[in-house]
């Protein structure tokens, strides 16, 4: 028990912080806030989701870097670890620690076991990395056969070599269902041009 705890730590670290910005910077009381938009200002309202961007691929300098993403050694370490866990054998720096349970008392979704396994067959791209606040960063990730959801992978460097931990794996809901369909649709050669994935 001490050893999930310990675990959990950044998640309730994370939704505190979170507590705290909403109730500072939201524009309406928690309890009014549903009721007091109007039909008209919900249509105007921004939505925070994200939106699935264009890439312009005819800009041979945005090319290259879209090829550069696949060769860094945090996607190829994300790729050992997803072929590792098909091939039913473990890294000794993959120390994924949370169960698919611990996932679920946090209202998420993680774990490798969590997902089918046709998931980590299909190539991925990196939508976008963030700091964890806990140390690491969190790759998102598209799988270009499975684009209904994305998935987090939180990668952990290890001193200042090209060694990575992978820490944990979970899908991200931060997302809207429809943003993986919609970036392949706006960037089609994405799933064409296998030196764009992983």
């Amino acid at each position: 028990m001490a050893k999930i705890l310990l675990n959990l730590w950044p998640f309730g670290i994370i939704a505190i912080v979170i507590g705290i910005i909403y109730l500072f910077y939201s524009p309406f009381p928690p309890a009014q806030k549903a009721s007091t938009l109007t039909s008209e200002q919900a249509s105007t309202t921004p939505s925070t989701e994200p939106e699935a961007p264009t890439i312009d691929f005819s800009d041979p300098s945005m090319l290259t870097q879209a090829r550069a993403i696949p060769k860094t050694p945090q996607a190829i370490h994300i790729r050992k670890v997803l072929n590792a866990y098909l091939q039913g054998t473990s890294m000794d720096d993959s120390v994924l620690t949370l169960t698919p349970a611990d996932y679920t008392q946090m209202d998420m979704v993680g774990g490798f076991a969590s997902f089918d396994k046709s998931l980590y067959k299909s190539r991925f791209i990196v939508i976008t990395v963030n700091p964890d606040i806990a140390g690491g960063e969190e790759y998102d990730l598209l799988f270009l056969d499975h684009p209904d959801h994305i998935y987090t992978a939180w990668l952990y460097q290890l001193g200042a070599t090209n060694t990575y931990e992978f820490r944990e794996f979970w899908r991200n809901d931060d997302y809207p269902s429809n943003f993986g369909t919609d970036f392949i649709q706006l960037n089609p050669r994405v799933a064409q041009d296998a030196t764009l994935s992983s």
